[in-house]
């Protein structure tokens, strides 16, 4: 793996700033109703794009929608990365490098290793798929494992992308979806669009309009949800909920216009004598009804508040709009619920609706959300993103490093559930019942055996050292934790 820091200045340096919100259009509903045999990828390309610039729309201008993803991603967390020997020690050396790397792991410098993770979930959240280059930087890196990582974000790599432009026959008849499979249909090449491709008011040549940036599969890193064999094009997650979302939206704008129209007050008049009408408003202009009309009639408003004057002989006709009654609310819960369904968020987290639901209620809800959660962490973020990013943080690490026998692994995050006082017993039981460690449990709540250990020693100094005491039930103590004391009690 050579050295590409120069080459960035030529690669996606622009970012996406055309429009990506042109496709959304409020007849969704109406277009691409196709349903047809064909493989995952191949039936994607002929509406991923609206897929995605819908998706995108909804994400950043509809409340639920936005609101949806946030949540989501908020409970979703970030997974933790510990690297240990085989007997289960911590492996200090690498764990110091993995810190450096993850303290600043991308290229442009923004934030940590959980926003990289945040802005993987946000990235398959609204495209579908998350994709990372993997690079080695050594201009302006202090860290000692050169590794950083470049997001690119998914509409760069064009799914109806051919190859037409390869000179390679037999490159161009294995290349679909932007990708380049080898001969076991194994992704061999990335095909990105150029720099500036997408840049606003860009006018590029026909020879740029099909040239595209080849990067190796090995240096990518490609994070979406298989939901069918052979697919490699993930679907944006929103995408179920498109349609009813903007139903939504049409049935609130139109609901809006009918309460707007049932607070006016129109009239109509059959006038005897046009003419000698006295208006209370101003009037504007005489007109004609129909273009070939003879007859000229007086148009003319009225401001609130202002009396109308009428002639002997004129009828008066009031008219009102019908209100909207009673049946929105229960109409948009109904939408929200089918919306909730598919996000697979809880429908009362979404809603803030609470009604009818019981204590035991939303712990099932809770447990069974936290098992959405934890499957998309195992299937997706970790085999697809990080067992990928260690295995190459690794292999970097050896060239300079003795790291050989350190391995990673991997802690999910605390999800809170409750009753936090319910929690904190089961996990208590599964430390005697040796399902879990202390060490894992700490982890949870982003704490260490030392912090613990350091803050019992100031609660010693202030004297408040029978505040904090440990249960009488002792829970079993881990390998690491006895070597812990051991040092602890040797250096006192």
């Amino acid at each position: 793996m050579t050295d590409t820091t120069d080459s960035l200045t030529s690669f996606f340096t622009l970012g996406l700033t055309a429009p990506a919100y042109e496709g959304a259009s409020q007849d969704y509903r109406n277009s691409q109703r196709v349903a047809f045999t064909a493989d995952a990828d191949f039936i994607a390309m002929a509406e991923y794009a609206l897929l995605q610039g819908r998706s995108r729309h909804l994400a950043r201008n509809d409340p639920i929608a936005h609101a949806a993803e946030n949540k989501f991603i908020a409970k979703m967390g970030a997974v933790s990365v510990k690297w240990q020997t085989k007997e289960g020690e911590e492996h200090p050396l690498m764990q110091e490098l993995w810190d450096e790397f993850y303290d600043d792991p991308c290229v442009d410098g923004k934030g940590n290793g959980n926003t990289l993770q945040a802005t993987w979930n946000h990235d398959r959240f609204q495209s579908g798929e998350a994709i990372s280059r993997m690079l080695i930087v050594t201009k302006n890196n202090p860290n000692r494992v050169k590794l950083k990582l470049q997001n690119i974000e998914s509409e760069y790599l064009d799914i109806n992308y051919r190859g037409f432009d390869l000179t390679d026959v037999d490159i161009q008849y294995r290349t679909r979806y932007g990708i380049t499979f080898d001969e076991n249909s194994k992704p061999q090449i990335y095909h990105f669009y150029p720099d500036g491709t997408f840049a606003l008011g860009a006018n590029p040549n026909s020879v740029d309009q099909f040239r595209r940036v080849p990067i190796a599969a090995q240096d990518i890193l490609h994070i979406f949800e298989r939901l069918r064999s052979n697919q490699w094009r993930g679907i944006p997650v929103i995408a179920p909920m498109l349609t009813t979302l903007y139903q939504m939206s049409d049935l609130e704008f139109a609901t809006v216009n009918k309460q707007q129209a049932a607070a006016a007050i129109s009239w109509i008049v059959e006038q005897a004598d046009a003419l000698a009408l006295n208006p209370a408003g101003s009037v504007k202009t005489a007109d004609k009804r129909y273009m070939n009309d003879t007859e000229k009639k007086l148009i003319f408003t009225t401001t609130g508040g202002a009396v109308q004057y009428t002639n002997p002989g004129d009828k008066f006709q009031l008219v009102q709009s019908a209100d909207i009654g009673n049946n929105l609310l229960g109409l948009l819960k109904h939408l929200l619920q089918k919306v909730a369904v598919g996000y697979g968020i809880p429908y009362y987290m979404l809603s803030g609706d609470t009604e009818g639901l019981s204590f035991a209620a939303i712990r099932g809800i809770l447990i069974e959300f936290r098992d959405r959660l934890e499957y998309l962490h195992h299937f997706v973020n970790i085999p697809d993103g990080l067992d990928k990013l260690t295995a190459r943080f690794k292999a970097i690490a050896k060239l300079s490093f003795p790291v050989d026998e350190a391995f990673p692994v991997y802690g999910f995050p605390r999800y809170y559930g409750v009753d936090e006082l319910k929690d904190t017993q089961g996990d208590i039981l599964e430390i005697q019942a040796g399902l879990a460690t202390s060490d894992q449990k700490r982890e949870e709540r982003n704490t260490t055996f030392e912090q613990v250990r350091q803050s019992r020693v100031k609660d010693q100094e202030l004297g408040i050292n029978g505040l904090l005491d440990l249960p009488t039930t002792k829970a079993p103590v881990s390998a690491s934790d006895k070597k812990q004391a051991n040092n602890n009690s040797s250096s006192n």
